[in-house]
């Protein structure tokens, strides 16, 4: 053993000198392939050994308190890898011998084996040692040709199948996972924060499905690539959750009032807040973090948020009146009219939508149908802070007009979604809610 350790150390020296530019491809996988096989069958002499320093209590009898905190000490092994290696040791030598013959030809890797301890290790309390045997024999076939998270499916599979008991098993792990359910929100000094906790099978299937749906790529207007990870994608699902729970009107109240976003903001930073190119205007959220007029102008558009306004000496002007909120009847009107977010290319439903003011309430702008445009969460911050400018041409419909770096020409782009009135005159913005919904709804209401 030791000199063929001395062989393989000087070996192995050779192939860290080797010159990998000059592989082919071809026989850079295959160099890939052979390490990966070479790195399991060290890992299967490795494994064995901890087994042959634990049995003997070698560790023990050099001083140490047991074979974990030898490894851990003396070759700095993590604790949990340690502790999980004996344990490994231990099962692939008295209860695993196709499982460690396959790691020790290089057939499958450490994370296959581990795997497979952890099933045997659920059913020795319901399978017969026959049962384990076969099921073993199995799971070894399964890893040659499985990745790992196949492997995972298709043994929690197995161990339902061989528990009697798997339907009570299964309901008690249920109510052990319901009972861990947690969630924590790490706020972090800027005001950010990271999120943390534990959830359920059923509440991560759920909030799995809520977040694959709203977080495809979504290609720009102009065909091009969304640009955003897979991982930027669901966080920005995540806070689209969070915007429709809130707009829905569902949740609980508190203190009497629907749930509602405070902002406060001098007036005079507000209205100047898209007519500077470096407006240096800020306000704050009611815990005390501060956050920009352009981000304070852009919230101010759902109905869901209340302003609160205060003059020069801070003294208050007006408190969630400052906005006449989009009604229900309006509402219906741009739902009709814009089907949905209306920026070129959005597929977005006009659930998932808030009412943008082309000419801000600050401005001067009222809350009509004339003045205002479905937009999802995405394309709403895309029109406050990238340059789009908005309009309701003469046949009452929205066109967009993209910043010159995009287009220099400025071209009026649409949304070409299948709409069922070709075009649709604008509201009065005088005129009151029934009439406005009687001017855009072509249908008798009961």
């Amino acid at each position: 053993m030791l000199a063929a350790l001395e062989v393989a150390r000087d070996e192995l020296g050779r192939i860290g000198e080797g010159n990998l530019w000059s592989l082919t491809d071809a026989e850079s996988l295959d160099v890939r392939i052979q390490l990966e096989q070479l790195s399991a069958m060290v890992a299967a002499a490795r494994i064995a050994a901890t087994r042959d320093v634990d049995s003997r209590a070698a560790a023990v009898a050099a001083g140490a308190t047991s074979t974990t905190a030898w490894l851990v000490n003396r070759l700095r092994v993590h604790p949990g890898a340690a502790a999980r290696e004996v344990r490994l040791a231990e099962a692939l030598d008295r209860e695993l011998p196709a499982t460690r013959a396959a790691l020790a030809a290089g057939e499958i890797g450490t994370a296959a084996v581990e795997v497979i301890a952890e099933t045997d290790t659920a059913l020795r309390a319901c399978a017969t040692a026959a049962e384990r045997a076969q099921a073993e024999a199995l799971l070894v076939d399964h890893a040659s040709r499985l990745p790992v998270r196949g492997l995972q499916a298709a043994a929690l599979h197995l161990r339902h199948r061989l528990d009697p008991d798997r339907g009570h098993r299964l309901e008690r792990e249920e109510q052990r996972q319901l009972a861990r359910r947690e969630f924590r929100l790490r706020i972090q000094p800027d005001g950010t924060s990271r999120p943390d906790g534990y959830l359920d099978v059923e509440a991560t299937a759920l909030l799995r499905t809520a977040l694959d749906s709203l977080s495809a790529p979504r290609p720009s207007a102009d065909g091009a690539r969304d640009l955003r990870t897979p991982g930027q994608r669901r966080g920005d699902a995540l806070v689209e959750l969070v915007e429709l729970a809130v707009r829905s009107g569902n949740l609980p109240t508190r203190a009497g009032q629907p749930v509602q976003l405070t902002v406060t903001i001098g007036l005079t930073d507000l209205q100047q807040g898209l007519t500077q190119a470096a407006c240096r205007g800020a306000g704050w959220f009611d815990d005390g973090q501060p956050v920009s007029a352009a981000t304070i102008r852009r919230l101010a558009c759902d109905a869901q948020v209340i302003p609160v306004l205060l003059g020069s000496a801070s003294q208050p002007l007006d408190v969630g009146h400052a906005v006449r909120s989009a009604t229900l009847p309006i509402h219906r009107a741009l739902a009709v009219r814009d089907q949905g977010c209306a920026f070129p290319g959005c597929d977005r439903p006009p659930a998932w939508s808030v009412v943008h003011h082309i000419c801000h309430w600050a401005d001067g702008g009222d809350t009509s149908c004339a003045n205002c445009v479905l937009l999802c969460g995405r394309h709403h911050r895309v029109v406050h802070h990238d340059g789009w400018d908005v309009a309701i041409e003469a046949d009452g419909l929205p066109s967009f007009y993209p910043p010159a770096w995009i287009d220099p020409e400025r071209s009026p782009r649409r949304n070409h979604r299948l709409r069922p009135h070709a075009a649709m005159p604008g509201a009065d913005p005088n005129a009151a809610d029934d009439d406005v919904l009687a001017d855009v709804l072509p249908f008798t209401r009961t």
